[in-house]
């Protein structure tokens, strides 16, 4: 029987652990690419953050104008403001007060686009289909919103379906849809609500 050295595999070995090296070449893989995405991600200027995520970071912050402005994006999002509704490429909603959120469909984006509401600081843009997911924001062409401060994608079907890490799937698939150059004022959030 011929004797192997300390560091040497007979080949008996490389035949029973085949798996478990190509496993550890897989999620090592696996960890490169997430951790390329995030760098990319982060290397926009402006972070992309899960809506629940963000104003759980904010609210725990303990800077107080963070944790205020964590309240007042909470309130933004689910409470009733005044808000102008855009749906099939129509304005259908004008509210009495001056409007500080706009509520659009993908259809409807051109026309968000095209105007200008000095007031508003939220614009929640619903992605309802695969579809949907194609569309393509520059956060420049929103220029003519001076007091906008997020832009938030509405998505109301899983837009991951039988991903195991649908996190970072959502987050790289809400990423492929806006560019956020050089922007530091507008914030992008997004959240999967799924109508039951």
């Amino acid at each position: 029987m011929k004797k192997l050295k300390c560091n040497q595999q007979s080949n008996s070995d490389k035949e029973i652990f085949p798996t478990k090296d190509k496993t550890v070449q897989f999620f090592k893989g696996l960890v490169f690419a997430l951790s390329l995405v995030l760098i990319v991600l982060s290397s926009n200027g402006q972070q992309i953050q899960e809506l629940n995520k963000k104003l759980a970071i904010m609210k725990a912050s303990p800077d107080p104008s963070i944790r205020a402005e964590g309240v007042h994006l909470d309130s933004l999002v689910y409470n009733i403001q005044p808000t102008l509704y855009f749906e099939n490429g129509q304005l259908v909603v004008v509210p009495t007060e001056t409007p500080i959120s706009v509520n659009t469909d993908v259809a409807s984006l051109n026309m968000v686009l095209n105007a200008s509401y000095n007031q508003v600081e939220i614009i929640c843009i619903k992605i309802q289909s695969l579809q949907d997911l194609q569309m393509y924001l520059t956060l420049s062409i929103l220029s003519g919103y001076s007091d906008l401060r997020y832009v938030y994608f509405l998505c109301t079907f899983d837009i991951c379906p039988g991903q195991i890490a649908k996190d970072t799937c959502e987050l790289e698939k809400i990423a492929n849809m806006v560019n956020v150059g050089g922007n530091t004022i507008i914030s992008v959030i997004y959240s999967v609500s799924i109508p039951s």
